[in-house]
């Protein structure tokens, strides 16, 4: 049945039996695919080869990476493909060739090349942006396709327009991550919720291309960084990523142990905890031991 389940044939023959579109012809299903063959990701759709003289090819290979990639493209419209080694733009591309809509400007760049390290911060202002947005949101980050989208709940300072009462609680805000989470899939795309600093009121979506050996790959290497620059050869993000720590991961808060929670005095929370059930503090076992 292919990748997406076609719907074409069903459609024309309601057309007729209702008598809607009795003029309707079936011209058959866009047909398109994935696999993986002796561990080689593989995607493809439509046309594999020209089949009139107005079609284009449009082709990027990077054989050190085991990478090809092969676009057909009709009149501004994307009518054939072939992906092997990495098909992380795959769902972009899906998405193009199903609607047969004209593609963008920049088409070849977000499609073939390389990507640089895109983030897209989404910053919440309940009764702004939270309540209606997260379709549009999703529509956004289908045309831009980055590696990362943050989105953290706004932060208060007095001015005009905004109260108290625009900032959302941090609830709020993994009830958004989720649903746009769930409207990414919902259009093939292929990303998933990363990591969490809730004391920030922040939460990480993170293309799968950074999920790798089952484990979240969002911090930057620094040094893999610097030394792929100085080598001269193209690179794209996932060449300088590493591992995730687990404090950070969606699920486990994001605190780094390393850090201490204090209150607005600079007094460790877990003191002032203690006192407020009127058990003795560290300092007071130890003044009382003299």
């Amino acid at each position: 049945m292919g990748w997406w389940r076609r719907c074409g044939s069903r459609k024309v023959f309601a057309d007729h039996i209702t008598g809607a579109k009795p003029e309707a012809a079936y011209h058959g299903s866009k047909l398109a695919t994935k696999l993986k063959v002796m561990g080689v990701e593989l995607a493809s759709m439509g046309i594999t080869e020209p089949a009139e003289d107005r079609d284009e090819i449009i082709q990027f290979t990077e054989p050190k990476k085991g990478t090809y990639k092969k676009l057909i493209v009709r009149e501004g419209r994307l009518v054939g493909a072939i992906l092997m080694g990495d098909i992380s733009k795959a769902a972009y591309l899906m998405q193009c060739f199903d609607r047969d809509a004209p593609l963008p400007d920049g088409f070849e760049r977000v499609a073939l090349r390389a990507q640089s390290y895109a983030v897209f911060r989404l910053t919440l202002v309940k009764g702004f942006n939270v309540e209606d947005e997260v379709e549009g949101y999703a529509d956004l980050v289908a045309k831009g396709l980055p590696c990362f989208v943050e989105i953290k709940g706004v932060t208060y300072c007095a001015g005009p327009g905004l109260t108290m009462q625009n900032v959302p609680f941090y609830e709020e805000v993994v009830a958004f991550v989720e649903a746009l989470d769930t409207a990414l899939v919902q259009r093939g795309l292929e990303y998933g919720i990363a990591a969490e600093h809730a004391h920030s009121c922040c939460a990480l979506l993170a293309s799968k291309r950074f999920f790798i050996n089952d484990k979240w790959n969002t911090v930057i290497d620094y040094d893999r960084f610097f030394t792929l620059l100085e080598g001269g050869e193209e690179f794209g993000p996932e060449d300088y990523c590493k591992e995730t720590p687990e404090w950070a991961l969606w699920g486990n808060g994001g605190f780094d142990p390393r850090d201490e929670r204090v209150d607005r005095k600079g007094r460790p929370k877990e003191q002032k905890r203690e006192e407020k059930i009127g058990l003795p503090t560290e300092e007071a076992k130890g003044s009382s031991n003299f």
